[in-house]
């Protein structure tokens, strides 16, 4: 490969548009494109070696890795559509999956479960993390497992009068890093296939995965950064207003 300090210009200009918050998918489209046009002008390949490297990696890059690092190789020998095809194919199949789950109302029978359960603001959290976790236990998609139980407990939120903190906090703290956790989540399916690295190998290591829902659980249980909110308004006996 040729190197110049121009080239750099090409991830500065990928990072600004990402600070500026522009949609993804033109942004990746934008990198694609413009690292086409640099290597067919710049570095002076063949188009057909952009196919070729879309399709199964770079072969000149994979033959270079190889002969020096075992371990470069088993990271970067990953590319190319042809590699991922399994991948894609188990991560539709769960997302079949998840919308008959959703579909069926048995997702939303998860949560309202633990709605039940609710018997005050420090078991709101817990049960908020519980839910959270089961949710993606039951659903590929790490999303539903903060919208959706975060929609049920809702009510036992305005029921408890509590801030809105002491239901979002728990569930952003246990639905993104459980999820990793899960073996058939679209999360763990895509590191899997991406770092060749199983779950049960990096889940001892990653604490921040199993740790954050723990501490979210304590924290609840001890009232450590709840937010007291009103009280909820008492119903008078005789059924009238003040008068």
């Amino acid at each position: 490969f040729t190197i110049n300090p121009y080239l750099l210009l090409f991830p500065l200009l990928f990072v600004l548009l990402l600070v500026l918050r522009l949609s993804v998918i033109p942004v990746l489209f934008l990198g694609v494109l413009t690292g086409s046009i640099l290597t067919v002008c710049y570095q002076q390949q063949p188009i057909q070696v952009l196919w070729l490297a879309a399709k199964s990696g770079s072969p000149s890059i994979m033959e270079s890795m190889s002969r020096q690092s075992q371990a470069y190789w088993n990271l970067l020998d990953k590319g190319g559509l042809q590699d991922q095809w399994w991948t894609v194919a188990l991560i539709l199949c769960v997302l079949v999956f998840g919308g008959v789950m959703k579909a069926s109302g048995m997702l939303e029978a998860l949560p309202n479960g633990f709605a039940r359960a609710v018997r005050g603001k420090r078991t709101l959290g817990v049960m908020a993390v519980l839910c959270s976790f089961f949710t993606n236990l039951a659903s590929p998609d790490h999303h539903l497992s903060i919208s959706l139980p975060g929609r049920i407990l809702r009510k036992s939120l305005a029921e408890e009068g509590a801030e809105p903190e002491n239901l979002s906090r728990p569930l952003a703290d246990a639905g993104p890093s459980t999820a990793a956790l899960v073996p058939w989540s679209m999360t763990s399916i895509v590191m899997t296939a991406l770092l060749g690295v199983e779950l049960w190998a990096y889940a001892p290591w990653a604490v921040i995965l199993w740790a954050s829902p723990l501490l979210a659980i304590l924290f609840a249980l001890l009232g450590i950064f709840s937010s007291r909110g009103d009280k909820p308004a008492k119903k008078s006996g005789n059924g009238h207003g003040p008068s």
